[in-house]
């Protein structure tokens, strides 16, 4: 039984696990080795088609405008043929490289299965609407280009949703704060965990789920939750 841990910036003391964590931050997809997700960019402009872009195409595209798409638009981040084009919807008013400068960093603590997580985030959508997700994954899964990828995701704190949604000031900076029972669960051989931050282009949050991917909800940053020996 877990009696308690201290995680800062995903490292983890040794009373939880024999072995500490390796320090971890919160990053975004491309940053990660995957294809951006839930942003869009029109690469022909006029053309009213959008595409995923990844890690190569970053540079190229980072002075253009990010969109969502019209449609909802499940996540495939290690398969390229699952790029675009999608039809173009509103555009989210800054550039990828805008979108891309967003950081964050966290501590959670677990204490007689009492857990608390304390972030803060810089450069995030100004005024922008977000929720924090806590997510697994099946390790088999990650990296795979011809794997089928879906992740389980549950709200931050109350099941309901009504502790995971936070804002971020004119300046893109916001801090999250909860406290919630059970403490989260690390990753282990088969799982991956991970804590996600979603940012929501309507205004809206909804609840138990993440909402419209690519459409109106979009991940912007997350963080593995790393099992013992950092695995």
């Amino acid at each position: 039984m877990i009696s308690s841990c201290v995680i800062l910036l995903g490292a983890c003391s040794t009373n939880w696990f024999e072995d500490e964590f390796e320090e971890l931050a919160f990053v975004d997809h491309i940053a990660a080795g995957m294809i951006e997700q839930d942003v869009f960019v029109e690469k022909v402009p006029g053309s009213g088609s959008v595409f995923r872009v990844d890690e190569a195409e970053a540079a190229r595209f980072a002075d253009a405008l990010v969109y969502r798409s019209k449609i909802s638009v499940r996540h495939a981040p290690y398969k390229p043929s699952k790029n675009g084009p999608y039809p173009k919807g509103a555009s989210l008013g800054i550039s990828l490289a805008d979108w891309r400068k967003g950081s964050g960093r966290a501590l959670v603590t677990c204490s007689s299965e009492k857990g608390r997580i304390q972030a803060v985030f810089h450069n995030l959508v100004p005024n922008g609407t977000y929720t924090m997700w806590y997510y697994r994954v099946a390790v088999a899964h990650m990296g795979c280009a011809y794997c089928p990828f879906g992740t389980i995701d549950l709200p931050v704190g109350a099941k309901d949703g009504s502790q995971s949604s936070f804002a971020a000031n004119a300046r893109g900076s916001a801090l999250f704060d909860v406290s919630f029972e059970p403490c989260l669960k690390p990753g282990d051989d088969q799982l991956a965990a991970a804590l996600a931050i979603t940012y929501h282009s309507d205004g809206n949050t909804y609840g138990q789920s993440p909402g419209e991917r690519g459409h109106k909800s979009h991940v912007q940053l997350f963080t593995l939750l790393l099992g013992p020996g950092g695995k």
